[in-house]
């Protein structure tokens, strides 16, 4: 007797990459405490601001986790703590008082610094849960922290080297594997780009719940010289953004790929 064969198709649980994109914003909540003109502070966010990085990284495959707000409001990158943020130095902790060259960029309150802190705590909230629900699913999960960078060192860089790589890989020691590490810098040396691993920044976003702690979370993070993107000493798209927007979404699928 014949029997009819029913093929059901497989649920396929397909892992997503967690895309942190911090700088992309040139958004302001308020302005409370600021003592530039508005035309110097829009000087600092031309320099500051990752231009975007949101366009270049975000896709319909991964979850972009995407910060609302400027880093010269609050930068979710800094830790929290101006004795664990090296930059706090230069007052360019979470909550920055200074500009990158110094100059004064605002004077908050205790009461006001707080009041931003609340906007930092909110989206590591977000991020913890965000990471913590692929972990559930999946039982591991890939950061890409998502960058850009200036092609010559401001003077409050601690790495003033020249000339600076096309591409930035950065890593931390309990969340970066040897593998993924050297996976990311034969990609793009394999294309004929110049890659610095931990150089000219260092590091990669782990959030708090699991740094250190789960090493389930990976993580590292990808920075592009915005000479390769960027018309010169402009924040506007050149002629090269959308070649670079394919091979930074060639990456991140090999990254799925192969993680």
């Amino acid at each position: 007797m014949n029997q009819e064969l029913v093929y059901k198709p497989k649920t396929i649980s397909m892992k997503k990459l967690v895309l942190h994109i911090p700088h992309a914003s040139v958004y302001f909540p308020n302005k409370i405490g600021y003592v530039i003109s508005e035309e110097r502070l829009q000087e600092e966010l031309n320099k500051m601001t990752d231009w975007h990085t949101d366009e270049l990284f975000a896709n319909p495959n991964d979850l972009a986790c995407i910060v609302p707000f400027s880093r010269l409001f609050c930068d979710v990158e800094r830790f929290k703590s101006d004795e664990l943020e090296p930059m706090s130095q230069f007052g360019m902790g979470f909550a920055y008082s200074h500009c990158e060259n110094g100059q004064l960029l605002r004077q908050l309150t205790p009461a006001e610094r707080e009041e931003v802190a609340h906007f930092y705590d909110a989206h590591h909230d977000q991020l913890n849960q965000v990471v913590g629900q692929e972990l559930k699913k999946n039982g591991s999960v890939l950061i890409v922290d998502c960058h850009s960078f200036p092609n010559l060192p401001s003077q409050c860089n601690f790495n003033q080297r020249v000339p600076r790589p096309d591409f930035n890989i950065g890593t931390d020691p309990d969340h970066t594997s040897e593998a993924l590490s050297q996976f990311c810098v034969r990609f793009f040396e394999e294309k004929g780009f110049t890659v610095g691993l931990d150089w000219p920044y260092s590091g990669t976003m782990v959030p708090n719940d699991f740094w250190h702690q789960d090493q389930r979370a990976q993580s590292v993070m990808l920075e592009i010289n915005r000479r390769l993107y960027l018309e010169p000493g402009t924040n506007q798209k050149s002629n090269q953004f959308e070649a670079i927007k394919d091979l930074t979404q060639s990456f991140l699928k090999a990254l799925r790929d192969q993680f």
